[in-house]
């Protein structure tokens, strides 16, 4: 019942320790471009990066 235009990726650093792949938001490449190679397209990849973030604000908090 969702999919790329439902899903968001957010960053939450506090408070976690361990050996991280993704350790900061200086990381987050790595997991679009692991993305990329598992076949998500470039507009897909946006979408959970930030599109769908900023439609939602839109649509919460219209001008």
């Amino acid at each position: 019942m969702g999919g790329v235009e439902c899903a968001a990726i957010g960053t939450d650093f506090d408070g976690i320790s361990g050996n991280l792949q993704i350790a900061s938001p200086n990381d987050m490449p790595k997991l679009f471009e692991s993305l990329a190679v598992s076949g998500f397209t470039a507009d897909e990849i946006e979408h959970i990066a930030w599109k769908n973030t900023c439609r939602v604000i839109k649509d919460v908090f219209p001008e």
